[in-house]
Order: structure tokens, then C-alpha cells, then sequence
């Protein structure tokens, strides 16, 4: 699909001159939303919301050519805001649920927006790595600066360290696999490595979370790759991974440090021993025992969003020594276990599917349908991108978060779109080979 499939007005009108300039501003838009992601406040939500005008006034002629996996992926997101208007109906906290509502909002109005970006293909899935490329450097110099200049423990920018840590390593690993499709010329290795700044300023946040985003690539991508690659390209990625992983943990100490204490943390709690319970991780785990107790008082429905901190505490009152700890929370610290409790099983598959599995999916079947190895970017970084959230969602509720849900949608909406038109534009039943590199 391109531009020209839809008639726009002429160029000499006011109108048409503003369309001539539309994908730029768009692709502008992009750039500065993921580039100034965690550096500057409100900029992931300001450049969303201009984004979803955008494509509620231009995206609709779009749907027609899409094909029906997009289609269920677009009503899906519609359905995550009918889910929580429904969970709404459940809600005694009129107020909190009502502010979570507009969360929700944001992936209802990404459909117009993947209809846009569909027409305009890699040049939006280029202003995403542009703005990783960018956001890297930023938010390193925020890091080294915070670290090693203002003697703070965890870099963390403008916002929580594990929110630093997660958006860093997300930005690396858009920069590491756009290099290892696109790489063509030596010079394209300077702007590859600025990916190690990504992974440098995650270490500086000391984040367990993103720590495990290579090992879940690592283990996951080779698959989605299958035989698209040669075996030679799975080495690379399997031995060169396992490399990276073991020269880190046996060079950085802060690595070690921070998953030891991690498990000899789990262990602590699960044994019950004082103290416990007042550590990262003992504090989550005991969120989310409470959490999944709440989630079987409504195990279809859930408890409702803007119900969890009013449920919570409630609950807590019969273990005092916790409501201290874990009471100030309002959300579990799990994308998974936090929609479990509020949306119940309906929310939780609903969420599932739409946000990690069909977004896959799209970018699995665009990487069986590339020809030459540049070709499998907008599939390979789809999947990549869906990995590294679903990761996150282990311990981060970033569905909470008005920020993290606005930098999900704007890194992965232009790749998905890309991963569309792709498969769109394939022939028919095209028999699998390898890619050329």
C-alpha cells in the first residue's frame, strides 16, 4: 500500500500542502516521543495524543485492506477500553477508576493510527530508531551524571530506576536488532554501538526486571526466526548472546549483586523470616499472593479497576505487619497479576492476546514472508518489541502508567504497521527459504 492508493487534495491547497507534510509530522512526532521518553515529563503522553488525532482524522480508509488478523488486533485494543468500561460498572472507587480509564482510552484510539502509519510503511519504523537512537544518549548522560557525578545508587533519569532501567534496555535492543538487519557499511557500527549504551545505562539503574530481557530475546527470537536465517545467524545470535550474558556477570559485579540478592531475597520469604517482607522482592511476592486472593473473590470479572488500593487495604487489615509495606501501592508491580485482580480472567486473556500474542504473531508471519535479510526489520523488530514488554509486565504494572503505555504503543504501533504492509504485499502461500544476506 502506498499514499497514492488514497486520493488527496491538490498540492497547491492549503489542505493538500498539509497532507504533502503529514507523514513528517507524524515521523517528527514519533522521534521526539521515544527520543525524549524519560528525560522530558509528559512527553510519551503529549506525543501520543498527537499521534491519535492524527489518525482519527486521517487512518479510517485504510480498514478495507487490511487483513483479518489486523482487523481482530484493531477491535482488540477497542476492547481493552469496553473491558474496562465494563470492569467500571464494578467499581466502588469512582474517582480511581475513572482517572484509569484514560489509560485505556490510549489503546482504543491506536487502530486510526496503525491504519495511517500502514501507508507510509518503514519510514515510521525508521523515526522509532531515530528516537531509541536519541533517547540512548539522553537518558546515558541522565545515568552517568546521576551515578557517578551526584552519587545516587540507581540511575534512574526523571523517573522510577526500574522504569530507567526498562526503557534503556528497550532502546538497545530496537538499536541491536535494526543493526543486524540493516547493517551495511562499517560506518553503520557507530550508531549500533550506541545500543551498549542502552544496556550500560540499564546496568546503572540496577533493574532486575531488564536484565532479563536478553535471556527471553535470546531464547525466543531464534524460534520466531526459524529457517529465514541461515544456521550460521542462529550461532551468532545463541553463542554471541550466551557470550554477552556470561562476560557480563563475570565483569559486572553490580549484575551478580542484583539477581543473587534477588534469589536469596525469594528464598527469605518463601522460608518466612523477619525482614522479609520489607525487601524488593519480598514485597512483591507478598503483593501478589494478596493480589491473586483478591482476584478469586471476582475470578471472572475481577474487582474492578480503580478498586485495587481500596480492595488492598482492606484486605491487609488482617496482616498489619504487611499494610505498612505493601499498602502505599496502587498497582500489584505485575502487568499480569495486577490485571488478573482487577479484570479477572476475561481482562487477563483479552490483555494477553491483544497486547502480546497477535502483535507476535503479525511479526512472525512478516519475517516468513522477507526476501532479503533488511527485509525481516519490521517483523524482527516487532517481535522484539513485543518480547522486551512482555518481560516488563513481569514486574512493572506498566498498563498503570499513562507514560509506558503511550512509549508501547508508539515503539511497537510503527513496526506492526510496517510488519503489515509486508505480509499485505507478499504473494500468496510464498514458499519459506532462507533470507540472503
Amino acid at each position: 500500500m502506498n499514499p497514492s492508493e488514497h486520493p488527496l487534495p491538490h498540492a497547491s491547497s492549503p489542505l493538500g500542502r498539509f497532507h504533502f507534510y503529514f507523514p513528517w509530522v507524524i515521523a517528527i512526532l514519533i522521534f521526539l516521543g521515544i527520543g525524549m521518553s524519560g528525560s522530558v515529563n509528559h512527553m510519551e503522553s503529549s506525543a501520543w495524543w498527537g499521534l491519535a488525532f492524527l489518525g482519527l482524522w486521517f487512518g479510517w480508509p485504510a480498514w478495507h485492506q487490511l487483513r483479518t488478523l489486523e482487523k481482530v488486533l484493531i477491535l482488540g485494543w477497542i476492547g481493552i477500553l469496553t473491558g474496562a468500561c465494563i470492569s467500571f460498572i464494578n467499581t466502588d472507587h469512582v474517582r480511581s477508576g475513572h482517572h484509569d480509564l484514560e489509560k485505556f482510552l490510549r489503546f482504543a484510539v491506536a487502530g486510526p493510527l496503525y491504519l495511517t502509519l500502514r501507508r507510509y510503511g518503514w519510514l515510521m519504523t525508521r523515526a522509532v530508531l531515530a528516537g531509541s537512537l536519541m533517547g540512548v544518549s539522553l537518558l546515558l548522560i541522565f545515568g552517568v551524571v546521576q551515578v557517578f557525578f551526584q552519587g545516587v545508587d540507581r540511575a534512574h533519569g526523571i523517573v522510577y530506576p526500574i522504569t530507567y532501567g526498562d526503557i534503556t534496555i528497550l532502546f538497545a535492543m530496537i538499536i541491536f536488532v535494526s543493526g543486524g538487519c540493516l547493517y551495511r557499511k562499517k560506518k553503520d557500527l557507530f550508531w549500533i554501538a550506541l545500543g551498549i549504551g542502552g544496556v550500560i545505562a540499564s546496568i546503572l539503574s540496577k533493574t532486575r526486571n531488564s536484565l532479563l530481557v536478553l535471556p527471553a530475546l535470546i531464547l525466543v527470537l531464534p524460534f520466531a526466526l526459524g529457517r529465514r536465517v541461515s544456521g550460521r545467524i542462529h550461532l551468532v545470535i545463541y553463542g554471541g548472546g550466551l557470550l554477552l550474558l556470561l562476560g557480563a556477570w563475570l565483569t559486572v559485579p553490580t549484575i551478580r549483586e542484583r539477581m543473587k540478592g534477588g534469589v536469596h531475597n525469594i528464598k527469605a520469604w518463601y522460608q518466612d523470616k523477619e525482614g522479609a517482607i520489607e525487601t524488593s522482592m519480598g514485597s512483591r511476592l507478598t503483593m501478589w499472593q494478596r493480589s491473586i486472593q483478591l482476584w478469586k473473590r471476582h475470578p471472572v470479572v475481577g474487582i474492578g479497576i480503580g478498586d485495587y488500593s481500596l480492595e488492598m487495604n482492606t484486605l491487609l487489615e488482617k496482616y498489619p505487619k504487611e499494610k505498612a509495606i505493601v499498602g502505599r501501592y496502587g498497582h500489584a508491580h505485575s502487568t499480569y497479576v495486577h490485571i488478573l485482580a482487577t479484570q479477572g480472567i476475561i481482562g487477563f486473556v483479552l490483555h494477553v492476546l491483544i497486547l502480546i500474542g497477535i502483535p507476535f504473531l503479525i511479526g512472525w508471519k512478516a519475517i516468513r514472508v522477507g526476501k532479503e535479510r533488511s527485509d525481516l526489520w519490521p517483523g524482527v523488530g516487532t517481535c522484539t518489541i513485543v518480547i522486551c514488554w512482555a518481560v516488563f509486565g513481569m514486574g512493572e504494572t506498566w498498563t498503570a502508567k499513562n507514560g509506558l503505555i503511550s512509549l508501547y504503543l508508539m515503539t511497537l504501533v510503527p513496526f506492526l504497521a510496517a510488519s503489515g504492509q509486508m505480509v499485505e504485499n507478499s504473494p500468496p502461500r510464498a514458499k519459506e527459504a532462507p533470507v540472503h544476506a
